[in-house]
Parts: C-alpha cells; structure tokens; sequence
C-alpha cells in the first residue's frame, strides 16, 4: 500500500486474516520497503517481532480469523502490538524498526521479498489504517467505532426518514 499514511512513524493498523497454513516464518507486517527482516510474523503460530520479541503461546491456528492491530506513538515511538484484543507485544522503539521507509512510505502485508518462504498465504477480511496511535481501550472496541461511511450512511438514512414524514404530514 503506498503513501498510506501521512506520518509513517505515528499509525494504527489493523487486520482480520487468518494463514491456511503455519509455517516456521510467516510474515504479516513488513516495514522497511523489503529490504530487510524487521517486521511482524507468526513464527510456528507464535506472535513475534523481529528482532527481539516472542510471545510463547502458539495463537495463530490454520483457518481460524483474527484480529492483528499494530499501534506505534510517534511522540514516543511506543509499539503496542494486540491479538483479538489482548496486548501481546509492547517495546519503545527508538531505533525505528516500525517506522515505514522506503519511497512512499510503502506497507507490505503479508510478503517477503528477502526470503520467498516467509510470504504468507491464507485469507484478508479487512484492512484499517488510522493515522493515529490507539489506546488500548480504543483496540478493545475497534469493532465499535464506526467507519466514515457509517455516519454517512446513518445521515442519510435519518434524511430520507424526515422527508418520508414531512411528506406524510403535507398529506394530511
């Protein structure tokens, strides 16, 4: 996805995907235009970020849906990475390992141009970018806070139900 975000250091990303299969390393977030390992993979269904954090729990199953949300504070560089809602992975990150570079500001989900046997296969329901850091409050109700074209949706809804009652009214 290129220039997606206006502050590649400040974001928060989420994703509901599930692998249709576990391999050693599977890639799901990738930060630095595909020159490099820094990133986010399931290694054997265990969360990590390389290099440095592994969760020791195996939560990434086959087939099963989840919802991945990566959060970094740009005024910090504070990294919180959530699993369905539960914090998983949380380091200050003042080397910059999950700021995008490269031109644009690229972000490669799911693909790995360094090793080939890293890129991931499997299903994407969706995608959200924010160009801002989430609380952890926010990440625990993302499913809660409605997308720009709800409101737009629920406008014109509420639009057309006052017209249908001005009209009925005339009638009368």
């Amino acid at each position: 996805l290129y220039s997606a975000l206006p502050n590649p250091g400040h974001y928060t990303i989420a994703m509901n995907f599930s692998f249709s299969e576990i391999f050693v390393y599977d890639r799901i977030l990738e930060f630095k235009n595909l020159q490099s390992d820094y990133g986010f993979y399931s290694l054997r269904g265990m969360p990590t970020f390389y290099p440095g954090y592994l969760v020791q729990r195996e939560l990434f199953l086959q087939d099963q849906m989840n919802e991945f949300v990566v959060t970094r504070d740009g005024s910090n560089a504070h990294v919180s990475a959530y699993l369905n809602g539960e914090l998983l992975i949380s380091f200050n990150d003042v080397l910059g390992y999950t700021v995008f570079t490269g031109p644009g500001g690229v972000i490669h989900f799911f693909q790995d141009e360094i090793d080939g046997d890293e890129s991931s296969a499997g299903s994407v329901d969706r995608i959200r970018i924010y160009d801002e850091a989430l609380s952890a409050a926010q990440v625990q109700n993302l499913d809660a806070i409605p997308e720009p074209s709800t409101y737009a949706t629920v406008a014109t809804a509420l639009a057309i139900l006052g017209w249908t009652r001005r009209r009925s009214r005339k009638r009368q």
